[in-house]
């Protein structure tokens, strides 16, 4: 669907998040906390969904026709418009945006079964591209927690961090790395 932007001059806190009218929302079958996909040319960004009603509207903003979000725009916080470089008024594709299958894997490391190589990979991928919550990435962190990683989980997910991110190159034959937590007996 083709949506205009309505600029929300208010930051998030790097969480990216969208505001569609009650009534839009409605006619679209989308719901609060609906991941949706937003895009403006090459340009995309995953974002949770918020509903405005404006019939919960003050009654002072009912007489000034004052509309947070108003019927066929979509409300971009700062983060989205920098993320797009977007401006206010121009027109941006929505659509829904289901759950990566990372988030099943997720909770099948919460109820402590093993992942494999590929899994692990497939959650690292995901985190990477920023197709998970915050608190889906919590959850993972949590999962790990909870039931400990064995040797070929640990490994698993080693490469697949090194293979999300950028490796750097040493011209040298020997490479020695100390580690230390200090002060522990």
């Amino acid at each position: 669907m083709k949506l205009k932007v309505k600029q929300i001059p208010i930051g998030t806190g790097d969480i990216r998040v969208a505001v569609m009218n009650a009534k839009d929302a409605t006619q679209r079958d989308l719901y609060s906390e609906d991941r949706i996909l937003i895009r403006k040319g090459k340009k995309k960004v995953i974002a949770t969904l918020d509903i405005y009603d404006e019939e919960l509207r003050s009654e002072d903003s009912k007489k000034k026709g004052v509309f947070v979000v108003p019927r066929g725009r979509v409300g971009l916080f700062i983060e989205t418009q920098n993320d797009l470089g977007i401006k206010d008024s121009e027109v941006v594709d929505v659509c829904v945006e289901n759950k990566p299958r990372a988030v099943s894997l997720i909770r099948k490391k919460l109820r402590g079964e093993k992942l494999t190589n590929a899994e692990i990979k497939e959650i690292v991928d995901a985190i990477a591209d920023g197709k998970l919550m915050d608190i889906e990435i919590a959850y993972f962190v949590a999962g790990l927690y909870v039931h400990e990683l064995d040797i070929n989980e640990t490994a698993a997910l080693t490469k697949a961090m090194i293979s999300t991110g950028e490796v750097l190159k040493f011209n040298k034959k020997v490479i020695v790395d100390k580690h230390c937590i200090g002060g522990v007996a």
